[in-house]
């Protein structure tokens, strides 16, 4: 999927603000959110999380899930701003 634009996020004209688990983008395929990031990021706490894989979900734009289930992990930033998918998700981290 190729990020096209964030969702709530002011940037400068011309330049896409980058995403973060939690976040919902415009993509080639439809809207999603994102629920896993290869790149390393820091939590408030100070503990580093990366995961194997790139990951997202597609949703309609109140957030409704377009499947049934999660297969993998999702962050815990994720689940704390989209509450329905932390009871799709196997497991959050």
């Amino acid at each position: 999927m190729i990020v096209f634009g964030v969702f709530k996020s002011g940037s400068r004209l011309n330049r896409i603000r980058g995403a973060c688990p939690g976040s919902m983008i415009v993509g080639s395929v439809k809207k999603a959110i994102i629920v896993r990031q290869k790149k390393p990021w820091r939590r408030f706490e100070g503990d580093v999380v990366s995961f194997e894989d790139n990951s997202c979900i597609l949703t309609t734009l109140k957030g409704d899930l377009k499947g049934t289930n999660i297969s993998g992990p999702v962050a815990r930033e994720s689940a704390w701003v989209w509450p329905r998918i932390s009871i799709a998700a196997q497991g959050v981290l």
